[in-house]
């Protein structure tokens, strides 16, 4: 963990050099404003690819690791104070250098504040260009880097040498005050930037939370608990060392309680379709062939005693013997052949006798057939109707400088037209994804297909919104 390296780099640099800094304040100050600018210029201009020299070697200035650390000192120095002697203890070395100390913590504590300022101002551009609501935890990060400014700088040239001689000891020391709240703040920034994300599940920033939980919670309650001392000197301390202890246990472990989160379900074959709606025609055989069968009806002869004469025909190889007045068959391809058979030999009976008369053919209503029943042509579609989920990953840029994440997306269609998208990201920045729900889901309903602009100032969600979109339209395909 970054600030746990800090923590002991700072501690190290005060321990060795704490007398090189009260007398040569200046190169340490040039020293941290060269590290400054170095910071910021490798971290705007040159975009490091991800590693040790940028994740730790720079990470460790530009996340404001190295800047919490020495405030902490601060901080703690100026509480613990009543319990320690003289040249025992790093509290005692940090004492005579406490303002020198608190000036190259603000100088070091530019360059995250210019980083994060630049990439903050960008965000907030983008709400504005795209008509986008700011975010809650966007707008109290906003307010509260601001007020942190606004007390760090004043704060900060008072500190100096020259500037504190001229001024009256105790307006000094009122005004300075104000570094109570200054520290406040810091754990609150803090709080507000990592509880939604170890909420989500983020196991990085919910350790970060305990430490710096503990880090703050119980400097506040030993600097309440230095002014019951100080203002009551024969109080027995060991009720307040008891209910200091009780308090800070109690803070710490409900703001970890509060913080504690899971990461959501991954991966597209847990998440199965929401609601399905479709329908499926079945096709008989009996649509699928043929019936080449046809009725008809024939007429049979008579001989000269007036008996019927069997008339005998021939369909698809099958002999079939008619006989009586009329009867009906089933004929198919042979059919003109029985016809013209049955002609003749009605002609051929009606020569030889002359005199009898010729029945008729007694012709007999066609019996109705009745064409097959088949059910209407569905329409064809590409996709079934529903609400289908699925995933996609919020992939790392080139540099690989912020983590990639799931994203997923639940995907309502209704005759082939996307109505409703919803999304859930697992990615830490809010403000990243707020921007991309916000422009890329309206362009992919517009246009009704995942094939559009990703870039919307935050590239890398959108595309994680695309993905998880394709996904869930491939699990919908008919």
């Amino acid at each position: 963990m970054l600030f746990v390296i800090a923590f002991i780099i700072a501690g190290f640099l005060i321990f060795f050099g704490g007398s090189a800094l009260k007398k040569h304040p200046i190169i340490f100050y040039s020293a941290g404003a060269v590290i400054t600018a170095a910071v910021i210029i490798i971290d705007k201009m040159t975009k490091p690819a991800s590693g040790f020299v940028n994740d730790y070697l720079i990470g460790v200035f530009r996340e404001g690791a190295f800047a919490a650390a020495l405030w902490v000192l601060v901080m703690y120095a100026g509480a613990l104070t009543t319990e320690t002697k003289p040249g025992k203890t790093i509290v005692s070395r940090i004492m005579p250098v406490r303002g020198e100390l608190s000036i190259f913590a603000a100088v070091i504590t530019v360059s995250h504040a210019v980083t994060y300022g630049l990439t903050y101002l960008n965000r907030f551009n983008t709400f504005r260009k795209n008509n986008i609501s700011f975010p809650f935890e966007f707008t109290l990060t906003c307010i509260v880097c601001i007020v942190l400014l606004l007390i760090m700088v004043p704060l900060t040239v008072m500190s100096i040498k020259a500037i504190r001689k001229k001024m009256n000891a105790k307006t000094w020391k009122k005004i300075q005050r104000a570094a109570y709240v200054f520290y406040a703040l810091i754990y609150i920034h803090i709080l507000v930037l990592y509880i939604p994300k170890s909420r989500s599940g983020n196991t990085e920033k919910f350790i970060s939370i305990i430490v710096y939980s503990i880090v703050f919670i119980c400097y506040a309650a030993l600097r309440i608990r230095k002014e019951i001392i100080k203002k009551n000197k024969d109080i027995n301390r060991k009720p307040v060392n008891a209910v200091t202890f009780a308090a800070s246990a109690i803070l710490v472990g409900t703001v970890i309680f509060l913080s504690y989160g899971t990461k959501p379900e991954s991966g597209a074959a847990e998440r199965s379709p929401v609601t399905v709606q479709t329908t499926t025609t079945a096709s008989s055989d009996e649509n699928e062939k043929a019936d080449e069968t046809v009725t008809t009806t024939v007429a049979a002869t008579t001989d000269k005693d007036g008996k019927t004469a069997p008339t005998t025909t021939k369909t698809d190889g099958t002999v079939t013997t008619v006989s009586g007045a009329a009867t009906t068959s089933t004929s198919s391809k042979d059919e003109d052949k029985t016809e013209e058979t049955t002609a003749a030999e009605e002609e051929k009976s009606a020569e030889e006798n002359p005199d009898e008369p010729v029945d008729e053919p007694v012709q007999e209503d066609p019996v109705p057939t009745e064409a097959p029943q088949t059910e209407p042509a569905q329409p064809q579609t590409v996709f079934k109707n529903g609400t289908w989920s699925g995933v996609g990953l919020s992939p790392a840029d080139d540099e690989g400088k912020d983590f990639p994440g799931d994203v997923y997306a639940d995907v309502t269609i209704e005759n082939d037209v996307i109505t409703n998208i919803s999304v859930t990201f697992q990615i830490d920045d809010k403000e990243y994804y707020v921007i991309a729900e916000s422009v890329v889901i309206d362009r992919i309903l517009s246009s009704n297909s995942p094939d559009v602009d990703a870039v919307c100032g935050a590239t890398r969600s959108a595309e994680g919104i695309i993905s998880a979109v394709r996904d869930a339209l491939d699990q919908a395909r008919n």
